[in-house]
């Protein structure tokens, strides 16, 4: 894979360029801008991370757990209650509780370094005159593309630049 960037001096044509890329089947795209704009970022929001469904599924997994903790507690350690029932259902349930919210977190935590995919994001080139007064599109795009999206930046009016940097 390699990144192709250029640089415009207007929000439009930076968002021309990006809505061009996105057509043409470049899903690794950023933009880099002096200021934040409402319409680049919806373009380029990032679909959801379903980091929910760990959490709830983990918790289900937490009251099971703690449920089945407290009723082996009791039925394995062979407790004389005198007369009163063998197993009591409020402190069965701050147990249940706590450990929805162990294993809620756990599976957040999870969750999120599953779907987030950090390790996965190498667009790490960076122009410094987008914090001046251009904004820049980088496109990552497989080897024998390059020239194509080249050509898709510069019809939508970027200046061209290497993809070095830093």
């Amino acid at each position: 894979m390699v990144k192709a960037f250029a640089a415009y001096s207007s929000p439009d044509a930076a968002l021309h360029a990006i809505r061009e890329l996105k057509r043409a089947g470049y899903p690794e795209i950023l933009c880099y801008s002096p200021i934040p704009y409402a319409e680049i970022q919806e373009e380029l929001k990032p679909k959801s991370a379903r980091v929910w469904a760990f959490s709830l599924l983990f918790a289900a997994c937490g009251v099971m757990f703690g449920l089945t903790l407290v009723l082996g507690t009791f039925y394995l350690m062979n407790l004389i209650t005198g007369g009163k029932p063998i197993l009591s259902i409020p402190p069965g349930l701050v147990i249940a509780y706590e450990c929805a919210n162990l294993f809620g977190f756990l599976g957040t935590f999870t969750g999120l370094v599953l779907l987030t995919r950090r390790w996965r994001r190498k667009l790490d080139v960076y122009e410094e005159r987008a914090s001046e007064d251009k904004l820049v599109v980088l496109a990552e795009c497989p080897d024998g593309h390059l020239t194509q999206v080249q050509n898709l930046l510069k019809k939508a009016g970027g200046e061209l630049r290497p993809a070095g940097g830093r």
